[in-house]
C-alpha cells in the first residue's frame, strides 16, 4: 500500500509551484495535525462535524485526553 501524502497546513508551494507535502505519522504530521484541529471549532467542517474542539474561551482550557482521543480518531 503506498503511502498518500499529506498536504501542508498552512498550504504552501515549493520554488517549483507544487504543494509541500508532510509525510504521514512524522513529527512534523503529528504537529500539523495538532494545530488544525485546534483551530478547528466543534461543527464548522459539515462533512466532519465531530472534528475540532469545543470553544475554550469561557472554559479553563483544552482538555487534553479529548484531544488525544480526537487525534487518534482523526488517525484512522
Amino acid at each position: 500500500m503506498t503511502d498518500i501524502p499529506h498536504m501542508s497546513w498552512p498550504l504552501r508551494l515549493t520554488p517549483s509551484g507544487r504543494l509541500v507535502t508532510v509525510e504521514q505519522d512524522t513529527i512534523e504530521h503529528v504537529r500539523q495535525s495538532v494545530r488544525v484541529l485546534l483551530a478547528t471549532p466543534v461543527g464548522a467542517r459539515p462533512l466532519a462535524p465531530d472534528i475540532g474542539v469545543p470553544d475554550p474561551t469561557f472554559t479553563t482550557g483544552i482538555d487534553g485526553q479529548q484531544l488525544a482521543a480526537d487525534l487518534e480518531r482523526m488517525d484512522d
